[in-house]
């Protein structure tokens, strides 16, 4: 997965397919690069059927992202880590994003599901993409691990930009 990314020639980290969680799992490139790899990706057929009744048991609340998932037929794997369900030729125009939310899954583990806006969708969402936090943290992660890390990662956050107003500067600003 490309992290923190602005301009086509910055250069972007993506995980290697069908490799080992080692350094050399990971390749750096220009976006432009990272462009060209995903456009290779050929369409798989994909069953969502296990997703759909996850979702539906899991957001209960949210059946027209079940419904979402229920559309979600073809994949465009980017890494072992990270499945479209987008083309890549599509991904600029329809990419916008609306939310990530956890799934547990009894085979796959727990996902990361990234949902877009679709205007054509009924309930105006589709699914982006999944990524499997299990293969990405290398070990299973329950989703109350997962929230709990987050919440950690929130106060360590709110910690840092307290210290950085109090110092006088700006919180949340990269440095150049």
């Amino acid at each position: 997965m490309p992290i923190r990314t602005t301009t086509k020639a910055m250069r972007v980290v993506y995980a290697k397919s069908n490799t080992p969680r080692t350094a050399d799992a990971f390749e750096i490139c220009t976006l432009a690069e990272l462009e060209r790899i995903r456009a290779a990706v050929q369409a798989r057929p994909f069953d969502p059927s296990t997703l759909v009744a996850q979702a539906l048991l899991q957001w209960s609340e949210l059946p027209h992202l079940a419904h979402a998932f229920a559309q979600c037929t073809q994949e465009w794997p980017e890494s072992d880590l990270y499945t479209h369900f987008i083309a890549p030729a599509e991904m600029e125009a329809r990419w916008q994003f609306a939310a990530t939310l956890p799934l547990a899954h009894p085979q796959l583990g727990t996902l990361m599901v990234e949902i877009i806006h679709d205007a054509s969708a009924p309930a105006g969402y589709a699914i982006g993409g999944i990524e499997y936090l299990d293969r990405v943290m290398g070990r299973h992660m329950t989703l109350e691990e997962f929230l709990a890390m987050m919440d950690g990662a929130r106060a360590v956050r709110a910690k840092w930009e307290g210290a950085q107003r109090s110092c006088g500067g700006s919180a949340g600003r990269s440095a150049k």
